[in-house]
């Protein structure tokens, strides 16, 4: 019997990229059996765009929150109302390639013991062109099911491969605790992802299927610059993993994902405060030109000089930080073979 799948899409003000996410989805090879949005009090036109796709589409839901009531909650109604086999979060400002569905549901019934399917993903920005590849490791150059032995051994070689943006979840393998807990922040992918490769395995697929919208804006950036934030959630995330696969999930691969991640924050920290001095130099009006340019000079070189400190308090140096960079270099090769192939538009689906 063919299995069930859900399109599902959280959406608060996203009226420039809406019609292009739900685009991106009608456009699927493999439709899903449903598309259910759950608009969380948008205040500009996002809500009025969702409903002209339901009076067209009766395959499309539109749930609306009265008060804005965040992520964690809107996710809750959300999961209330999928009853299918698999679910696909679908950002509404990120794309997938028409594809994604029916590469991953065809990987995921030929191995009904997966928890998830994973792709590749390229980053856009606001006008959707393509900077380049998302920065994670590539683990296969061909599609394969990972048993959770094997994830133990590719977790420590690699790190998490991971991709939000293309996961496409099986329902039921799904722990409520960790998809619907507001104490994981931003982690809770993640956590999830790694919660599900280590104890029933996952499929994954080199194949660029997803587009990631890379703003500087939203909940993820605000967590991963802000210190007590960041502390507070990847804290809980890392004693979730910590308590709930004790045994299970490698304690080398714990401590190298604490360092990338206190690493990651420290320098979006860094980086923040280094844009705002140079915003702050282009707006003097005090100094000359060559004062200006030196003074410029000086804050990159104190940029560079305090991220070299980073990377040797972090161990980013470490075997498995260089296998992460060096798998993402050959993955940047082998997706190049698959742009030339597939001919990756450069607008929405």
């Amino acid at each position: 019997m063919k299995k069930t799948l859900t399109a599902a899409m959280l959406c608060y003000n996203e009226e420039p990229w809406i019609s292009r996410a739900i685009e991106c989805v009608l456009r699927q090879t493999r439709q899903p059996d449903e598309l259910i949005i759950v608009d969380d009090a948008s205040t500009d036109g996002s809500y009025q765009i969702i409903c002209s796709y339901t009076e067209k589409h009766p395959h499309i839901t539109c749930l609306r929150n009265e008060t804005n009531q965040g992520v964690v909650r809107s996710l809750e109604l959300l999961m209330d109302h999928i009853k299918s086999d698999y679910v696909h979060f679908t950002a509404a400002d990120d794309m997938i390639m028409p594809e994604l569905y029916e590469v991953s549901m065809r990987m995921l019934e030929d191995h009904p013991q997966a928890g998830a399917c994973s792709a590749l993903t390229v980053e856009i920005d606001r006008e959707d062109r393509n900077s380049g590849l998302s920065h994670i490791p590539v683990v296969s150059e061909e599609p394969v099911f990972i048993e959770p032995q094997v994830a133990r051994t590719l977790l420590l070689r690699y790190g998490n491969w991971s991709d939000g943006t293309t996961t496409v979840w099986k329902r039921e393998s799904i722990p409520g605790e960790i998809l619907c807990n507001r104490e994981f922040g931003p982690f809770v992918d993640s956590v999830a992802y790694l919660y599900i490769a280590l104890t029933r395995g996952v499929c994954y697929v080199p194949q660029v299927l997803g587009r990631w919208r890379i703003i500087g804006e939203g909940f993820a950036t605000e967590v991963l610059t802000d210190p007590e934030k960041f502390n507070y959630y990847f804290g809980n995330a890392v004693e979730y993993l910590e308590r709930e696969l004790e045994g299970i999930i490698p304690p080398q691969y714990i401590r190298n994902w604490k360092d990338w991640n206190h690493y990651t924050h420290r320098h979006l920290v860094l980086l923040g405060k280094y844009h705002k001095l140079l915003a702050r130099l282009s707006s003097s009006m005090e100094k000359g030109v060559l004062s200006k340019r030196m003074s410029v000079l000086n804050a990159f070189i104190r940029y560079q000089w305090e991220r070299v400190g980073l990377v040797l308090r972090y161990g980013i140096l470490r075997p498995a930080f260089i296998r992460h960079k060096l798998s993402y270099l050959k993955k940047n090769r082998f997706a190049r073979k698959i742009e030339t192939r597939e001919q990756l538009p450069g607008g929405a689906g």
